[in-house]
């Protein structure tokens, strides 16, 4: 029991050498995270960070892909390709106010839309 009298559980991490082996590293690529939407295409996400998101994400890349260019006002414009899915949003949205979605058009409506129901909770 915790100090506050609740249970505590833990449970395992899995283990990404685990999943690589038996999935293969091909799966992983170009994607985040470990969902594969079957069908769709990698394709590039244009992102653009504020001045206090910029230092962290250009050291601690979101992907392999990830290609980064430093703008005028410090801020940082960040381009990745993958496969879209579940996990790519919730990486952007953990950023919350520091981050906006430039490209493509349909990933910033649904980070756009998915903010808007977290208000509405």
């Amino acid at each position: 029991m915790s100090h506050t009298g609740q249970q505590k559980c833990t449970y395992p991490l899995p283990d990404h050498r685990l999943l690589i082996k038996e999935f293969g590293r091909e799966y992983f690529e170009g994607i985040i995270g470990v969902t594969r939407n079957t069908g769709k295409a990698p394709e590039e996400i244009k992102l653009k960070f504020s001045v206090s998101s910029a230092p962290y994400v250009a050291t601690k890349p979101l992907h392999l892909s990830q290609k980064i260019t430093w703008l005028e006002k410090g801020e940082l414009e960040v381009r990745i390709t993958v496969i879209p899915n579940y996990e790519i949003e919730s990486v952007i949205l953990s950023f919350g106010e520091n981050v906006r979605v430039i490209e493509p058009t349909w990933l910033s409506e649904r980070i756009n839309e998915r903010l808007k129901e977290a208000v509405c909770l």
